[in-house]
C-alpha cells in the first residue's frame, strides 16, 4: 500500500517541499499525473490523497478532471485524508457540492496575508503571507467549515476528511519561477513584476517551507497518522 497519492496536473510539479516533508515522516508516496494517463488508485489502496495545482479550470468539460472529482468524493466518504491545493481545492469543493467560479475583479497574485481562525487542528491560527495565484475561487460546499481568508477570498475550509487550501503552501522558488515565466502576460496584467514575484519567493523560501513544514506535518499526525509513533514534530532544513 502507499501511503499518500500526490495527484497533479503538469507534467513537471513543483512537489519538492511536499515530498522532503513525506520522506522524513517515513511515509511513502506516488506521483500520479492523470492528465498524462497516470490511473487514479482505488481509495482502499492509499491512506491519503494531495491534489495539487495546475493551469486548468475545475469547470473544464474534461474527463479527465471529472474522473478525479468523482475519485475525490469517493474518498472524503470513505472517510479518507484528502487535501486540496489551489486546483485540488475547487476540484475537491465542486466533488463535494461546492461552486468554482472566475475571481471577482480579477485574480489574485502574489504573497498576500491570510488569516487562519484556528477551527481546525491542521492551520495554525494568526496571519501569515501565502503566495496566492489563482483566477477562479469557490463557495464551500454545503455544510463546510471556513478555516482561512484573505481580503478578498475564502482561502481554506473543512468538510469532514477532506481540507481545501486555495493558497500555495507547497511552491517553492523553482515553482514561483516556472510560473512566473509561464504565466508572465497575466501576471503583468494583475499588476505585479514576474521578477520580483520570484525574487521575493527566494526571499521568503525560509519561512515558506517552515509553514509548509507545519502544515503537512500536522496533516500526517493528525489525520493520516494518529496515535502512531509517525506522529512527530520536527524541524528539517531545505
Amino acid at each position: 500500500m502507499t501511503d499518500i497519492a500526490v495527484i497533479a496536473h503538469i507534467a513537471e510539479p513543483d512537489i519538492r517541499w511536499i515530498t522532503i516533508v513525506l520522506d522524513r515522516h517515513a511515509t511513502t508516496w506516488a506521483l500520479l499525473r492523470p492528465v498524462l494517463g497516470d490511473d487514479l488508485p482505488s481509495p482502499d489502496t492509499v491512506r491519503g490523497v494531495i491534489c495539487i495545482g495546475g493551469p486548468q479550470s475545475a469547470n473544464a468539460p474534461d474527463p479527465v478532471l471529472g474522473a478525479e472529482q468523482e475519485f475525490l468524493s469517493t474518498a472524503v466518504g470513505n472517510e479518507l485524508p484528502v487535501m486540496g491545493i489551489c486546483l485540488g481545492s475547487q476540484l475537491l469543493a465542486r466533488a463535494l457540492g461546492g461552486s468554482v467560479y472566475p475571481c471577482p475583479d480579477g485574480p489574485e497574485y502574489g504573497y498576500i496575508d491570510i488569516t487562519a481562525t484556528g477551527a481546525d487542528a491542521t492551520l495554525t491560527p494568526g496571519t501569515r503571507a501565502h503566495l496566492a495565484f489563482h483566477g477562479e475561487t469557490f463557495d464551500v460546499p454545503p455544510g463546510a467549515i471556513p478555516l482561512a481568508a484573505s481580503r478578498r477570498f475564502l482561502q481554506a475550509y473543512r468538510m469532514g476528511t477532506a481540507l481545501g487550501i486555495q493558497f500555495h503552501p507547497e511552491m517553492s522558488p523553482a515553482g514561483v519561477r516556472a510560473a512566473a515565466t509561464h504565466d508572465a502576460a497575466r501576471i503583468r496584467a494583475a499588476g505585479i513584476d514576474p521578477k520580483e514575484l520570484v525574487a521575493e519567493s527566494e526571499r521568503r523560501a525560509d519561512t515558506a517551507f517552515r509553514l509548509l513544514d507545519d502544515l503537512v506535518s500536522r496533516w500526517l499526525g493528525n489525520e493520516v497518522w494518529p496515535s502512531t509513533s509517525r506522529n512527530r514534530h520536527t524541524s528539517t532544513r531545505r
